[in-house]
């Protein structure tokens, strides 16, 4: 199993100029926009996710990681396994947030919809998020 989150050099950009970055669960990528968080600059993020993903393997069963202030990606603890959902902030969303616009709370991991459709998800493992961890805090 994989793991992985970063962000994409300032020249890599979509069409519209935005920056990007990239997560790999296990067999799933996916590239995705990311935009400055209030009080945080974007070349901020990979450090946010760092400290957000050293507090997961410390033991906490859910965190957020956010990639603009209305989205994120949600990791999740079943003891050894872990599972990544992309989430949105919309007015319905059940975690909590700060005033300063920051994840305080993570809802519980839902599997469906209030409709009963599979919400999706992908599987890794905290080992995966160690070893990630692991190359991401090693000196160059």
């Amino acid at each position: 199993m994989t793991f992985s989150i970063e962000l994409f050099p300032e020249t890599e950009r979509t069409a519209d100029g935005e920056r990007l970055g990239r997560i790999r669960v296990g067999e799933f990528t996916e590239r995705f926009v990311v935009a400055a968080l209030p009080g945080m600059i974007v070349e901020a993020l990979p450090n946010e996710w760092g400290r957000r993903l050293r507090h997961f393997l410390a033991g906490a069963e859910a965190v957020a990681l956010m990639t603009q202030p209305h989205e994120m990606w949600v990791l999740y603890r079943c003891d050894e396994i872990v599972f990544v959902q992309n989430q949105l902030l919309t007015p319905e969303w059940p975690g909590s947030i700060s005033d300063d616009g920051r994840v305080c709370r993570v809802p519980a991991r839902r599997t469906r919809t209030e409709d009963g459709d599979p919400i999706s998800e992908w599987e890794t493992s905290t080992e995966a998020v160690r070893s990630f961890l692991d190359r991401y805090d090693r000196p160059t």
